[in-house]
């Protein structure tokens, strides 16, 4: 569901992520937003272990809780972003055994284009 009821605020509400923003407003010619969201987020790797010579194929799959701000340039963000990560687990296809990670703390701090 994607739901914008005014001006300002913005509902993403689907999944695997979720987003609630809201406009702060217009600093010069940047757009700037501050956001809660949740995710659910999987990783795939494919290892490859010389010694014995074996390949093997695992997953990371976790919770994410983040908040935080996105300034808008033009074709450019920035944005910066902490949170808790939940209910983590490895899983592998092969000799090695799945195991979990407990909770921990995210920051994320980043520029896209």
């Amino acid at each position: 569901v994607f739901c914008a009821p005014d001006d300002r605020w913005e509902f993403r509400l689907l999944f695997p992520k979720s987003r609630i923003s809201y406009f702060l407003g217009r600093f010069g010619r940047n757009d700037a937003w501050v956001y809660a969201s949740g995710e659910y987020y999987v990783d795939a790797y494919q290892l490859d272990l010389e010694a014995p010579r074996t390949s093997l194929r695992g997953e990371l799959s976790d919770y994410r809780l983040l908040v935080g701000t996105n300034v808008q340039c033009g074709s450019w963000n920035l944005f910066a972003e902490c949170g808790a990560v939940m209910d983590r687990h490895v899983r592998f296809r092969g000799p090695v055994s799945d195991f979990s990670i407990g909770a921990g703390f995210l920051l994320r701090v980043g520029l896209t284009y």
